[in-house]
């Protein structure tokens, strides 16, 4: 049986987040996906890392996050963020697939959309109206 790693949270500190063997590895914790292998980090947050991944049985690119605090509140904090992004059916967001958790660690599957982060593209979109953006390239 895997022990459960409670992550210790601050303001200045989020975890170390590393893939090893297709598995996503947070701050040494592993967190095995049900037929997910994970390919490379994408970004981190507050709240959560974004992989690139495969479903295995699909053969389907998908995105991964992973919160990374783990628990009922998170799991609820979680699940209403993912209702709300799936709720919204817009090419500037994406699909969500499924919401699931893993050690007590929620995760959502979602369309995998090439290119930089939300949080990559923001830092380096000129000012502007997004339609004005090179948000499609």
């Amino acid at each position: 049986m895997i022990e459960v790693k409670r992550w210790e949270m601050c303001v200045n500190r989020r975890p170390e987040v590393a893939i090893d063997g297709g598995v996503a590895v947070i701050d040494g914790q592993p967190l095995p996906l049900d037929k997910i292998r994970m390919n490379r980090a994408i970004d981190s947050g507050a709240h959560g890392s974004v992989f690139e991944a495969t479903e295995t049985e699909l053969e389907r690119r998908v995105a991964v996050k992973i919160w990374y605090r783990q628990g009922e509140g998170v799991r609820a904090g979680a699940i209403g963020e993912v209702r709300k992004l799936a709720a919204v059916q817009h090419p500037l967001f994406v699909s969500v697939y499924r919401l699931e958790t893993t050690l007590d660690a929620p995760y959502a599957v979602m369309e995998y959309l090439p290119g930089p982060s939300v949080k990559q593209w923001l830092r380096t979109a000129p000012p502007g109206r997004v339609g004005d953006s090179r948000l499609f390239d």
